[in-house]
């Protein structure tokens, strides 16, 4: 099946099916670039499979982590100088969810089109 041509079409859960094949295929968190400065990086993605580890938490900022396009080599982090070096902090939410940290001397955060204090 071709990949859909509408971007909002595609998926941003990210399935790993590493390992056995006795073992389940389970669904990672993933944060996909939608709009960058350099726009051959739109569809780079982070998978968050620190919220499924012993690190229960990934942090982002301008300088860290790195995004790749997936099966891709290369990875590189935002790189955005308009955007904090102070990072907002992903951690496990209830049921599966995810909760959004964002600190209060950071970049300005919005979800939804309201912004976010604290935590979310």
């Amino acid at each position: 099946m071709p990949p859909p041509k509408n971007p909002a079409e595609f998926s941003t859960t990210a399935v790993r099916t590493q390992g056995t094949p006795t073992q389940a295929a389970h669904a990672v968190p993933a944060l996909t670039l939608i709009g960058h400065a350099q726009p051959q990086r739109i569809g780079e993605r982070l998978l968050l499979e620190g919220l499924l580890s012993a690190e229960r938490s990934v942090s982002l900022s301008r300088n860290a982590p790195d995004f790749s396009r997936p099966g891709g080599m290369l990875s590189l982090p935002l790189g955005d100088p308009f955007l904090s070096r102070t990072p907002v902090r992903f951690e496990p939410g209830v049921r599966g969810g995810v909760r959004l940290l964002v600190p209060e001397d950071g970049t300005p955060v919005l979800v939804g089109g309201e912004p976010v204090k604290g935590g979310r």
